[in-house]
């Protein structure tokens, strides 16, 4: 009897033993877990708050997360998101905000998933910028959210807007111009003419379109444009006269302006203004004669 309950002593004492090697094996495996958590949490944060773009999260209309790129872009403190009073009217421009809430709900019903858009933000100085928003859903604690990057393209909407500006710029100056302005092809046909040179040379604009330039100049005064027309193509502006052909075969002299046409810095034709100088030309003869 003594035997077999000193064997059975022996027995339990393992049991417990193992259980506790057992305990001490987990709680040092939920020590590594832990260490494990916390390096991949501050590595996270390191990373998605020096990021060099601005992220957030929204939830129900208000930020429930920025990181601090996004908060020098919009000049807010992250206090000022955290409070809960931070609402997405506040940085979306009031024009703009449809399209924001719009996109947010086609997200919410699968209906769109993470085309990137462009809207107008409002800074905490009250000043205004373009950006571009790229967003995608998700969950978080089992209720939607929106997660996504904020790009500044301001600088880029500016020169498109430039652009945009110089081009109407151009386009009033060339089409509303009383002079005729037109432009050649380095094979010297036609690629552009103002409504001007409609009634300059008798010949729509759709005909002049499909010529070159050499038809029109009288025979004696075509060695001049051809060198002229050379030197602008060579990048040199240029000023001459002529005489030209109407499509009714009356004769008109033309004080012509040549200059090189360039597109990324080559030369790919040449543009041209005339004046018609036809009447002065007939007075200062009479005054001759």
């Amino acid at each position: 009897m003594n035997r077999c309950e000193d064997t059975k002593r022996n027995t339990h004492s393992l049991n417990i033993k193992a259980i506790e090697g057992n305990l001490d094996h987990l709680m040092n495996n939920v020590v590594d877990i832990e260490d494990d958590i916390h390096f991949y949490k501050k590595m996270f944060d390191t990373m998605v708050q020096h990021a060099p773009v601005s992220m957030f999260i929204l939830q129900d209309g208000k930020y429930s997360y920025v990181n601090n790129y996004f908060c020098e872009l919009v000049g807010y403190d992250k206090e000022d998101f955290y409070s809960g009073g931070m609402m997405l009217e506040q940085l979306v421009h009031s024009e703009d905000l449809p399209l924001v809430k719009e996109s947010i709900a086609r997200r919410q019903e699968n209906m769109e998933t993470s085309s990137p858009y462009r809207v107008r933000a409002v800074k905490k100085d009250g000043s205004i910028i373009h950006v571009e928003i790229h967003a995608s859903k998700t969950k978080i604690n089992d209720n939607f959210a929106s997660v996504g990057t904020v790009v500044d393209v301001t600088e880029e909407v500016s020169a498109q807007m430039k652009l945009r500006e110089n081009k109407e710029h151009f386009k009033s100056l060339f089409y509303h111009n009383p002079d005729s302005i037109f432009s050649f092809g380095i094979d010297g046909r036609f690629i552009d003419a103002n409504p001007s040179c409609e009634e300059m040379s008798g010949y729509s604009v759709s005909e002049l379109l499909e010529m070159s330039f050499t038809p029109l100049i009288l025979s004696e005064d075509l060695p001049i444009a051809l060198k002229n027309f050379e030197l602008a193509l060579k990048g040199f502006t240029n000023n001459y006269d002529i005489t030209i052909t109407k499509n009714d075969g009356r004769l008109i002299r033309l004080n012509i302006t040549n200059f090189p046409m360039k597109v990324d810095g080559q030369i790919i034709g040449a543009y041209g203004i005339a004046k018609d100088i036809t009447k002065k030309t007939e007075i200062e003869k009479n005054w001759k004669s």
